[in-house]
């Protein structure tokens, strides 16, 4: 199963310029994340699922008042804290986009693929 979050709102201080490190802009995060959705399915019970209201939460944590020179970076701390606060995420991918950075471009964005790692033993 997956949860998709879309274009997320979120205020940071991102990039790399003077100017960008002035104030906090919009950016927009999407999320798809993948798990084993049957439990939930079967029980229609919110505590079998992941709580999206919590992953928006995670994303404020992150974002708001923090500065970073790359959107790299920041792909990487969410992906990161996603897959290790969320037990039931399988593998999620990150994009952000920085809107109206270039000129000739509505966006830029910068995605990455998160596995969860399962040790056999």
């Amino acid at each position: 199963m997956k949860i998709i979050i879309k274009n997320y709102k979120a205020k940071t201080i991102l990039g790399i310029y003077p100017e960008e490190k002035l104030q906090a802009r919009e950016i927009l995060i999407s999320l798809t994340i993948c798990f084993d959705g049957k439990k939930a399915a079967k029980s229609d019970n919110i505590s079998n699922t992941i709580d999206y209201d919590l992953i928006g939460s995670l994303i404020d944590k992150l974002t708001l008042n923090k500065e970073y020179d790359l959107i790299e970076a920041l792909v990487s701390v969410i992906g990161s804290k996603l897959i290790k606060q969320f037990s039931l995420i399988d593998q999620v991918i990150v994009n952000i986009a920085k809107p109206n950075i270039l000129e000739q471009a509505e966006l830029v964005s910068v995605e990455e693929l998160f596995k969860r790692v399962y040790l056999l033993k």
